[in-house]
């Protein structure tokens, strides 16, 4: 198991949907009432701890919200779920930690 703040565990919950898990228990949401920024600190899973994968292949992918958009990250690096489109900003690789099959780190894609 990672300590890494920064890995998330899939859950997969069927149907291409997924939850995004913390190293320490908690599952990534999507807080409405700020910006429908993404922050870590759900204990349970419900509509707003859902993510639809949408696979881009080449081990990229993008990730659809309950609230009808992509998660995308800002020039900052927060991640807010707040866009209507998949695009670089929206995409992003599944990087292997190497411990689970099921255990990733989400890093933005960028075109080199």
């Amino acid at each position: 198991e990672s300590t890494d703040p920064e890995k998330f565990e899939i859950k997969d919950l069927g149907s291409d949907m997924v939850a995004l898990e913390t190293y320490n228990g908690f599952f990534v949401s999507v807080n409405d009432s700020n910006k429908s920024e993404l922050v870590a600190n759900s204990t349970s899973i419900d509509d707003q701890e859902m993510f639809s994968l949408v696979d881009l292949g080449n081990d990229n992918i993008a990730l659809k919200a309950w609230n009808g958009n992509y998660v995308t990250t800002d020039e900052t690096g927060i991640l807010s779920a707040t866009s209507s489109s998949i695009g670089s900003d929206e995409t992003f690789k599944i990087i292997d930690a190497g411990y689970t099959s099921n255990l990733i780190t989400l890093s933005r894609y960028k075109e080199s």
